[in-house]
């Protein structure tokens, strides 16, 4: 029985207690590529099947999908269904916070702070730290402080260690978790 939803409801949340993949990604062409790759990531009702998802997120990444971007990006700098590929990795991250993804932002961050696959640069650093700040990341407020905080960023010496790779695992575990369109949101009462 579906409930009523109430005015207590957020504006513009059209959502359902269970939303669907098809009717949160309807109208884009791209829609039955991402599912089917977080089908293959996580194998839902198929076998688990990096090489596929790979495939797939490629496809919807390059139709316009920033989640697919940004998932793909994951499984270069991984490794997962294929070769790594850094290069690759960092021309996917590129595009998908260019596109709002927050985490992507994130990560860029993070890589131009240290130098880690690109040319450290403090600047481009802060940028993508502003950018997902202001799509609000509470983490990169932190890293984001920190370097403003610093007199003479570019004289600042980093290590590139272990823990990099660490901080950057973040992003994929938080990619690790379900999508969206699989979460069941509260129904409005």
């Amino acid at each position: 029985m579906n409930q009523p939803k109430s005015e207590s409801c957020v504006a513009g949340d059209t959502r359902e207690k269970d939303q669907t993949p098809s009717t949160q990604y309807k109208n884009h062409k791209w829609e039955e590529d991402l599912i089917l790759a977080e089908q293959y990531e996580y194998g839902i009702e198929v076998e688990r099947d990096d090489r596929n998802a790979v495939r797939l997120y490629r496809k919807a990444a390059k139709q316009g999908s920033v989640a697919a971007q940004f998932r793909l990006a994951l499984k270069y700098f991984y490794g997962l269904g294929g070769v790594q590929n850094m290069s690759e990795a960092l021309y996917w991250y590129h595009r998908a916070a260019e596109g709002g993804h927050v985490a992507a932002q994130f990560v860029l961050g993070v890589n131009y702070e240290h130098g880690f696959e690109v040319k450290m640069d403090k600047k481009k650093a802060i940028s993508w730290y502003q950018k997902a700040v202001e799509n609000g990341d509470d983490d990169a407020r932190g890293r984001l402080e920190a370097l403003q905080q610093q007199v003479e960023p570019d004289q600042v010496e980093v290590k590139k260690s272990g823990g990099l790779r660490e901080l950057l695992g973040r992003c994929f575990h938080a990619a690790a978790e379900p999508a969206p369109h699989r979460i069941s949101t509260p129904a409005c009462s």
